[in-house]
C-alpha cells in the first residue's frame, strides 16, 4: 500500500520575505511540516524573532540569514550561508515583494524600477542563486508568488500586475530548462489575502466592500489559506505537476 505522506522531515527551505506576513505563514507551514528553513529577509530583527519562535516552537532548524533579492551579491551571500548551514536547497519560496498603488500617469520612474526590482528581478537572481544547489542535486522546489492582479484588469497597480504577470511566465520557462534536472516550478496566484501590507490597499469600510464584490467568497482571505497548497507543491506528491499558476482566490478569477 502506498502511504500518503505530506512530511517534509529532511528537507531544507528557503523562503524570502518571510519575515511577516504570508511569508512568515509559509514558513509555519513548512516548518509543522518538520522542514528546516531559512527566514530570509532584509529586515533583520524582525526576521530572527520570527525564526527564533518558530525554531521554538517546532524544535526544527530555523534560522535568520539577511537578504537583499535586488542585490546580487547579497543573494549570492544569502545562499552560500544557508548552503553551510543545511547543505542543500530543496525548497525555494520566492515570496518577497512590494505593492503600489499609483495612476498611471503619475508613476515615477524610479518607483517602476523598484517594484520590479523586489517583485521581478528578485525572483530570477533568488532562482539563480538557489537553483545551483538544485540542479547539483537533480531534484528542487520553486515555488514563485504570482497574483490575480497579473491576469486581471486594475486600477492604480500597473507595475504589480505587470510584475506578477513576470512572474507567472519566469515560472513556466524555469519549469521548461530545469525539467530535466528534476526540478518542478510553480507559482501561486493569491486573490485579496489580508497582510501588513495589503490592508492599506484594501482598506476598511466602503473600499473594503468594493473589493469584495468581485470575490464570490465574499470575505478577504488570511495568510494561512496557501498553507496546504505551500506544503504539498513542497512535497514529493507533487513531483509531476510543474510550470502551472495555482490561483488561491476564493473565486475572483471567475468573475
Amino acid at each position: 500500500m502506498e502511504v500518503v505522506d505530506f512530511r517534509l522531515d529532511g528537507k531544507a527551505a528557503v523562503i524570502t520575505g518571510a519575515a511577516q506576513g504570508l511569508g512568515r505563514s509559509m514558513a509555519e507551514a513548512l516548518s509543522s511540516c518538520g522542514a528546516d528553513v531559512a527566514v530570509a529577509d532584509i529586515q533583520d530583527e524582525k526576521a530572527k524573532k520570527t525564526a527564533a519562535e518558530l525554531s521554538d516552537y517546532y524544535g526544527n532548524r530555523v534560522f535568520a540569514v539577511h537578504l537583499n533579492v535586488t542585490d546580487r551579491s547579497s543573494v549570492e551571500r544569502g545562499a552560500k550561508e544557508v548552503l553551510a548551514r543545511f547543505g542543500k536547497v530543496d525548497i525555494l519560496i520566492n515570496n518577497a515583494g512590494i505593492v503600489q498603488r499609483k495612476k498611471i500617469e503619475d508613476l515615477e520612474e524610479e518607483e517602476w524600477d523598484l517594484l520590479m526590482d523586489i517583485n521581478l528581478k528578485g525572483v530570477f537572481l533568488c532562482s539563480q542563486a538557489f537553483g545551483k544547489s538544485m540542479i547539483e542535486n537533480r531534484k528542487g522546489k520553486i515555488i514563485n508568488m504570482s497574483s490575480v492582479v497579473g491576469f486581471l484588469g486594475a486600477e492604480e497597480r500597473i507595475s504589480y500586475g505587470v510584475s506578477k504577470s513576470g512572474v507567472a511566465h519566469m515560472t513556466r520557462l524555469i519549469a521548461s530548462e530545469w525539467a530535466k534536472y528534476g526540478i518542478t516550478a510553480n507559482a501561486i496566484a493569491p486573490g485579496y489575502l489580508l497582510t501588513e501590507l495589503t490592508a492599506t490597499v484594501f482598506g476598511e469600510g466602503e473600499t473594503g466592500r468594493k473589493f469584495l464584490e468581485f470575490v464570490p467568497a465574499r470575505y478577504f482571505g488570511k495568510p494561512s489559506v496557501l498553507s496546504g497548497l505551500v506544503v504539498f507543491l513542497a512535497s514529493d506528491l507533487s513531483d509531476y505537476i510543474t510550470g502551472q499558476v495555482i490561483f488561491v482566490d476564493g473565486g475572483r478569477m471567475l468573475v
